[in-house]
């Protein structure tokens, strides 16, 4: 290194190859004396230490340089998560931090953008898919973030500086699972008890995620008129039973249900012998609310049960037949969101329905569906206007036919004006 040569009190300067670089002297909370470096420039020297002096003079001592590890940082973090994240995002973080590997050991300040670089292009080749790759890529990103905050750490953060190519596409998944009207009502009535149809069917038409679902008492919903009926969600289970958070402020919310569930659930509640307001709406026979695994094996059996009016099975790919993979309960939510879109509801309508934080988060999950809806309907009127020329046409050829060929004609093209006469 360069030797230094004091150029006025407080100010350093040592020659490098490239230049001048000032440096201000300054003592840190330990009583250490430090150099920092300013930049090329006098002046830039001088402002440092009259921020640095200023610091000084309120008591804001400079905290002390601790070279800290990139796995120190995370696991720091981590710990400052633990209680403010549910329990699965909690697992998504943990991954994200195991994928760093040999990274860990490494000091934040010897890091470079190269290194993490690098990192995803193993992980790429070792088959890692870009969704979990970009756990990672947050873990490092946000044990940075937490340094600077907590430790006053100065340097870049190599997770900000990555290029495009270099950074992991976690967007490019494949269509989300919806199911058409025909296959829904074979799922609902392959269900082999009416619990399970009326828990699948309540998904579909609310749209719940499975854990609001499973949350649900016989107090939060309001089935006194089956035509007015809604379904009040405040609350979710975890996949231990626990009740928890709902997942945003906007998650909580009113939604309406259909006549016909609505009396099913109240034929469910006249039968069961959990049916106070503040017994779970579907319980197992201790009362408890269902768990998780049990809903999905019932959903399966559902679906290898469910068939079409003429036999045919409803979704071949449970049964061995290459074609995507089969249906969750989670398809559920997806055909509420799908079917509101098809009946023209807006993403704004649709974003309260399913209880998305934003508009934009709707628009993010269901662009496809939006998109093709809205195609679909200007294709439509295309077709319209193109078929009324020809429709118009094919009435001026009939003008030259015979009076009772005229009316036969026009009967068949506008039916509806031939049967108001």
């Amino acid at each position: 290194m360069a030797r230094r040569r004091r150029v006025e009190p407080g100010v350093w300067v040592r020659e490098t190859r490239t230049g001048p670089v000032y440096e201000v002297v300054v003592r840190d909370a330990d009583g250490r004396q430090r150099f920092r470096t300013a930049g090329p420039r006098l002046t830039d020297a001088r402002k440092l230490r009259d921020e640095l002096r200023g610091f000084r003079a309120r008591g804001e001592l400079p905290r002390p340089r601790v070279p800290l590890t990139l796995g120190e940082a995370c696991d720091n973090w981590l710990a400052e998560k633990q209680a403010a994240v549910r329990e699965s995002t909690l697992e998504a973080y943990k991954v994200g931090a195991r994928l760093l590997g040999d990274l860990r050991r490494r000091r934040l300040d010897h890091l470079t953008p190269e290194d993490l670089a690098r990192r995803v292009s193993e992980l790429r080749r070792a088959g890692y898919a870009d969704s979990t790759i970009a756990k990672a890529v947050a873990a490092a990103r946000n044990s940075f973030r937490w340094a600077q905050r907590r430790r006053g750490w100065r340097g870049e953060n190599p997770a900000l500086l990555l290029e495009r190519a270099e950074r992991p596409a976690p967007h490019t998944q494949a269509r989300r699972r919806a199911l058409t009207p025909e296959e829904l009502g074979a799922l609902l009535a392959a269900c082999d008890t009416p619990r399970w149809r009326c828990l699948f069917e309540l998904l579909a038409v609310t749209g719940a995620r499975l854990g609001e679902a499973r949350a649900l008492r016989w107090r939060d919903l309001d089935l006194t008129d089956p035509a007015a009926a809604t379904c009040r969600i405040e609350r979710q289970l975890d996949k231990h039973g626990r009740e928890r958070p709902l997942k945003t402020p906007a998650s909580r919310r009113v939604v309406p249900l259909t006549r016909a569930l609505a009396k099913r659930l109240l034929e469910l509640r006249a039968q069961s012998g959990w049916a106070q307001p503040d017994d779970y709406v579907f319980v197992a026979e201790t009362g408890a609310p269902l768990d998780s695994a049990n809903i999905r094996r019932a959903f399966n059996r559902a679906l290898k049960a469910a068939r079409f009016a003429d036999g045919r099975p409803a979704f071949p790919e449970v049964l061995g037949a290459r074609q995507g993979p089969p249906p969750t309960p989670h398809s559920l939510r997806h055909t509420c969101a799908t079917l509101l879109i098809a009946q023209g509801l807006g993403p704004d309508q649709v974003a309260w329905h399913l209880g998305h934080a934003t508009p934009t988060v709707t628009l993010a999950i269901y662009t496809h569906e939006l998109r093709t809806h809205q195609q679909r309907e200007q294709r439509r009127r295309a077709l319209e206007d193109a078929y009324r020329t020809l429709e118009l046409a094919s009435v001026w050829q009939a003008s030259r036919l015979p009076k009772r060929q005229q009316r036969e004609t026009a009967a068949r093209i506008f039916p509806a004006k031939s049967n108001r006469r």
